[in-house]
């Protein structure tokens, strides 16, 4: 059971092609960040997502997010050295999975193409979606988060007239989770600080809670600098705050 950041997303700075898109629903709409932006295809039958990174890339994680594949889909992703799909080096089963469909490798991977296929023929949506996807490897602390807190927020605004009647703009809710973290290493601060120059505040990114269960793969973005605290004989103590992408 490990905690896992993943920040350096290939995905982003890929030439990215499908098979088939919907006018209204680009494939650009799949490099946006926000989730709920989705691309979609004009079929559901041998659809697939192609991903060209420059140059062969190191990769352990696949995570597509936001998709709308149904529980009988085929899923299947490939990886070769070029832009051929007879016989790639990696063709690989994806087990279906809600929200997110997930592959993590148990050693690098490093190929320049990258191909999602999937048959999904029930699928009664008539297309298939997607809204964000992951492609690189992943930061791992050397010790797993103390305590967690969780909270859920609502953003709605409450308006109260002068006679007090309530109205309300309803908006969305969402959760914010912070990690507290004691007694990492310095070596483990080096990379967070690597990350954090990367990410910043406006880029999402992807955590992994515990490493033995796919479910607990959560999408998000920071919403607080990180800091960390000085313990002793390079010792540190650091606490991540993150929110829903949404």
């Amino acid at each position: 059971m490990a905690f896992r950041i993943l920040w350096k997303n290939w995905h982003k700075i890929a030439n990215l092609s499908a098979s088939s898109q919907n006018e209204y629903y680009p494939v650009a709409f799949l490099l946006n960040q926000i989730p709920t932006l989705v691309h979609r295809t004009t079929g559901v039958n041998l659809e697939w997502w192609k991903w060209d990174l420059g140059a062969a890339r190191d990769i352990r994680y696949f995570i597509f997010w936001n998709h709308n594949f149904s529980h009988n889909a085929s899923i299947n992703l490939q990886a070769n050295s070029i832009d051929s799909w007879e016989s790639p080096a990696v063709n690989v089963s994806v087990d279906w999975m809600t929200e997110k469909i997930v592959k993590i490798f148990e050693t690098i991977n490093s190929y320049r193409w990258w191909r999602l296929v999937v048959q999904d023929s029930g699928n009664s949506n008539g297309y298939l979606q997607g809204g964000f996807a992951f492609l690189g490897d992943f930061l791992e602390t050397s010790r797993y988060f103390s305590e967690i807190l969780l909270t859920d927020i609502d953003p709605s605004k409450l308006i109260e007239s002068d006679d007090g009647q309530m109205s309300a703009v309803i908006k969305s809710k969402y959760w914010i989770k912070k990690y507290e973290f004691e007694g990492l290493s310095e070596n483990d601060i080096i990379a967070l600080r690597e990350a954090f120059n990367y990410l910043g505040k406006a880029n999402s990114f992807f955590i992994h809670e515990n490493s033995n269960n796919d479910d607990s793969i959560l999408y998000v973005k920071t919403n607080s600098d990180w800091s960390y605290s000085y313990v002793y004989k390079n010792y540190f103590n650091f606490t991540l705050s993150v929110e829903k992408m949404r």
